[in-house]
Order: structure tokens, then sequence, then C-alpha cells
């Protein structure tokens, strides 16, 4: 039981975070975003473009996809557009 608990976890982690990564690629079409790779199950190859988009985008932005974390200030569109 605890190695299936475990394992819903790490799902659980690792599925929101693409959600967020979804929804700040709608707001801005210029956020790299493996669509092709997520709808044909590519797991291996959509974690490494995943690790590599940390250095490709300004850290708040970084922050609100791995972590879901964003100022109380801004919403989910100022951060993907990169408005201050």
């Amino acid at each position: 039981m605890h190695h299936f608990l475990t394992r819903c976890h790490v799902f659980l982690k690792n599925i929101y975070p693409l959600d967020r990564w979804e929804a700040v690629h709608d707001f801005n079409p210029d956020i790299p975003y493996p669509d092709e790779l997520i709808s044909s199950g590519k797991w291996p190859e959509v974690g490494e473009y995943l690790s590599r988009l940390d250095t490709k985008v300004d850290y708040e932005l970084s922050a609100y996809i791995f972590n879901g974390t964003i100022r109380d200030d801004r919403t989910v569109e100022e951060v993907a557009n990169g408005v201050e």
C-alpha cells in the first residue's frame, strides 16, 4: 500500500506543473510547451524538456510552473506575459 501511495503522490506532484505550464503557454504561446510529447505520453522526454525550461524563463514564471507560487498582487496572465 505504501508503494501505491508514494506513486500517487509523485503523479499528483508532477501533473500540476503540467497544468500550470499549459496555462501559461495559453496566455503566452512564446513560452515553450511540448504538446506533442505530452499527448503521445513520452514522459522521459517531457521531463527533460521541463528541466531545460527552467533556464529559458525568468524566476517568477519558473516558480509558478514548478511550485505553484505566485505573488498575491500578480495574476498568472501577468507572469506569463512578463508584465511587471
